[in-house]
């Protein structure tokens, strides 16, 4: 059995905006992707996952302080297991930050 770990990605970002984490794994049979957030599934999220071919995106459009968090996606299939984890931190905004607009 094949198994791949990729590093840690670390990503900060401002409340109320978009991310996307992205994971990507090739196979035969096309494997299995399995997103995770702090070690608990994340299938309340399903219209947040996008799967295309040999990419799973994981899709938060208005980001709040709630959703920081160690996510991790998973990728099997009978060959093996594939896995990346992305370390999300959402700041606040802050109230000297005057927004332009």
């Amino acid at each position: 059995m094949v198994k791949h770990t990729e590093p840690m990605e670390h990503i900060v970002i401002v409340r109320g905006s978009v991310v996307s984490l992205v994971c990507e794994a090739h196979g035969v049979p096309p494997p299995v992707f399995t997103w995770l957030k702090d070690n608990d599934l994340l299938s309340r999220h399903q219209n947040n996952l996008l799967h295309d071919g040999g990419e799973s995106r994981f899709q938060l459009l208005n980001v709040q302080l709630e959703d920081t968090g160690i996510y991790s996606c998973i990728a099997k299939n009978q060959a093996g297991t594939s896995s990346k984890t992305f370390n999300l931190t959402v700041l606040g905004r802050s109230d000297n930050i005057k927004e332009i607009s």
